[in-house]
């Protein structure tokens, strides 16, 4: 598959995260630090979606049970062999692009 545009960094603000449908894919997008990252939007311990959390900093909170993973890297904190699946994204002229194609586990 190929990188596509999804969003713009008008519509996403640092600290923020929005849910996408990707060809299928269910993509939560999250702003941290003008970094931008793109997950599966589901929680690896039940599958609850991580749209449904809380965003603190660069800290999400699962709704479910209180798993914590660092989008930044994808890297779970509480556990910390927890990781979430990630997606290819890049920024390109103010263009977020995603390639739901090129998936993989972060951590």
């Amino acid at each position: 598959m190929a990188f596509r545009k999804v969003a713009t960094l008008d519509e996403l603000w640092d600290g923020e995260m929005t849910v996408l449908e990707i060809e299928g894919h269910v993509v939560l997008l999250v702003n941290v630090d003008g970094g931008i990252h793109a997950y599966a939007d589901s929680c690896p311990h039940l599958g609850t979606r991580l749209s449904q959390g809380s965003l603190q900093r660069s800290v999400l909170t699962c709704a479910t049970h209180g798993w914590e993973f660092d989008v930044s890297s994808g890297q779970g904190i509480n556990p910390k062999k927890a990781c979430l699946e990630s997606f290819a994204v890049k920024v390109e002229n103010g263009d977020i692009l995603i390639d739901v194609g090129a998936r993989e586990l972060k951590g």
